[in-house]
């Protein structure tokens, strides 16, 4: 099992360590899961993410993840050696389970 780097451009209240763990990689689809420090949901995903303070956008899916259903300070996550990817499924809890595909 080999590790998947996790970056956070926004950090709030939800937190989950910075290594993700690979389950299956494949040519166009990989999966892998990272623990959370607490809870983590994702609650969105976007294929890019943006850098305020360098106004830079890079094209690495992202994910968005809040530590419970009153969370109002998100954390925005994102994976930088799947650049080009798209995030297909995602689950959460004291592990979110990761599915990234590429076109």
């Amino acid at each position: 099992m080999s590790d998947v780097k996790v970056c956070v451009s926004h950090q709030g209240d939800a937190q989950c360590h910075l290594t993700g763990y690979m389950l299956k990689r494949g040519e166009n689809v990989v999966a892998f899961y990272i623990d959370a420090i607490g809870r983590a949901y994702p609650t969105a995903s976007s294929s890019s993410v943006y850098f305020g303070d360098t106004k830079t956008m890079k094209n690495c899916p992202s994910l968005t993840i809040i530590e419970n259903d009153f969370d109002d300070d998100q954390t925005e996550i994102y994976f930088p050696e799947f650049e080009g990817w798209s995030v297909h499924s995602t689950t959460g809890g004291k592990t979110m389970s990761i599915c990234l595909t590429k076109d």
